[in-house]
């Protein structure tokens, strides 16, 4: 019931059921631990043919988010079910992006490697020209 969709940036994770029944929400944490080991930080869960969320497949949910979140990656949910994103807009969740297709889904995941990068890049040049340099003037 769950398809995995590997690529350089991020997992798509598409979920081909209309409820996360207890074994396919146990077969995604399994899968997302075993993305995790293997270096991703950036997933997509597919949750197009979802209709409804429990208060388990929440708890998932925030758990993944947080995860990306520590590593600088970030969890997208697509999906258009307005039931699903009720609940997941109820639910609070922070670390957690939705979005209506993949494709933005992959250009969030982008985007948000980018400003990853650039923050790098000056964390880098701070400590490079900053403390020291500004002794250098005193």
């Amino acid at each position: 019931m769950l398809k995995i969709d590997k690529n350089e940036q991020y997992a798509l994770i598409i979920v081909d059921a209309e409820v996360l029944e207890k074994n396919i929400s146990e077969e995604l944490e399994k899968k997302v631990a075993s993305l995790f080991r293997e270096g991703y930080c950036n997933f997509i869960f597919d949750f197009e043919k979802l209709n409804d969320l429990s208060t388990s497949d929440l708890a998932l949910i925030k758990k993944v988010g947080k995860i990306c979140a520590n590593e600088n990656g970030i969890l997208v949910i697509t999906t258009k079910n307005p039931e699903v994103i009720v609940q997941l807009d109820e639910a609070k969740l922070e670390e957690l992006v939705i979005f209506s297709t993949n494709e933005e889904a992959a250009e969030a995941i982008y985007l948000n490697e980018l400003e990853n990068d650039f923050r790098d890049e000056e964390e880098e040049e701070a400590d490079e020209f900053g403390q020291d340099s500004v002794r250098d003037y005193e």
